[in-house]
């Protein structure tokens, strides 16, 4: 049985002035996995950063195979590549993450890092009435820079 909740999810990731966004996939399991390659953006405008968000979310898939033993660890390889670091840790240290939601309705949900990953906090940063690339765009960057 699939779990409720939002049927997009893409998290995007802000690590030394480049944005890193990738799709995720639900498992059938209801766990959201890193899923797809890593898009780094660098000095966007408001609207091409927006774009790659809504193709992250588009690309977003639900019912996939819930990982088994190391086989989730896998999942973070292209993140660790795209951002030029050995370990997750070493990432999460530097790295802050903001997870797009689409339930029908956008949410931008900011996560703290803690040991071994990030975790959300209970509040969404902002809701989107509208798929508006610039205006996304602009409300993952004042949620980045909100301290949480």
């Amino acid at each position: 049985m699939e779990a409720e909740g939002p049927r997009h999810v893409a998290f995007v990731y802000l690590d030394g002035g480049r944005f890193l966004v990738q799709s995720a996939a639900r498992s059938h399991r209801g766990v959201w996995l890193a899923d797809g390659p890593v898009v780094v953006v660098t000095s966007p405008t408001p609207a091409e950063l927006g774009r790659v968000v809504l193709i992250a979310l588009a690309n977003s898939r639900v019912g996939v195979p819930h990982p088994a033993g190391r086989a989730g660890w896998e999942a973070p390889r292209e993140l660790l590549r795209a951002a030029g670091v050995r370990s997750y840790d070493a990432f999460t240290r530097f790295a802050r993450l903001v997870t797009m939601e689409d339930d029908g309705q956008l949410s931008v949900w900011p996560s703290r890092a803690v040991a071994g990953g990030y975790e959300r906090l209970e509040r969404p940063g902002v809701r989107l009435h509208d798929r508006d690339a610039g205006r996304i765009a602009r409300a993952l960057i004042d949620v980045f820079r909100q301290r949480w």
